[in-house]
């Protein structure tokens, strides 16, 4: 079975997977629950510390493994037991065409990304940053970075899409920077 077939497969079996990610020297990996993929990208519902705790978007081209192995079936089943696997999946729709379309949905949310570039570490450029979508380019998003003493600074970040292996949205962390953060 292909990624696409797996992702397919797990995700009308409602697993909680494993998926392995690559891109240049970089290497990661997540769990969650598979709420919605296109041809280019991958909605999981995170799992973190045995709790549902918000949503991840990778690009299919960087994901190496897909998994659903005797750890993975441990964790779905302490999920399942515990009332959370009933909970997964996302009450909006995040349209996964392009990386335009998909902060296009999120900026609906109104919930703060987090939007990772892990392969620049390799240029000792670890890239992370957190906030406010401010500006949808054709090539690039624009973030109203918060700071971790939870000020909105100036400048905004500009990230090219080419650089992005992960967004993140709503879930606690974030969340929370949201209602506590102020402007500047």
């Amino acid at each position: 079975m292909g990624i696409q077939e797996k992702i397919e497969y797990y995700r009308r079996n409602k697993h909680c997977i494993h998926v392995e990610r690559k891109k240049d020297d970089f290497t990661g990996s997540s769990q969650g629950y598979i709420v919605d993929y296109s041809e280019g990208f991958l909605l999981l519902q995170l799992v973190n510390d045995l709790r549902i705790d918000g949503y991840q978007i990778v690009p299919i081209y960087t994901i190496n493994k897909v998994r659903f192995d005797r750890t993975d079936k441990f964790r779905d089943k302490i999920l399942e037991k515990e009332g959370q696997k009933e909970s997964a999946g996302i009450s909006r729709k995040i349209d996964l065409t392009s990386w335009v379309s998909i902060f296009k949905s999120i900026k609906k949310t109104g919930c703060f990304v987090t939007v990772e570039g892990e392969a620049l570490i390799k240029y000792d450029i670890p890239y992370v940053t957190v906030g406010a979508i401010k500006r949808i380019e054709k090539d690039n998003v624009v973030i109203h970075y918060v700071s971790t003493y939870g000020l909105l600074e100036e400048p905004f970040d500009k990230i090219a899409y080419s650089d992005i292996t992960t967004i993140q949205f709503d879930n606690l962390y974030l969340n929370l920077y949201q209602k506590y953060s102020n402007k500047k």
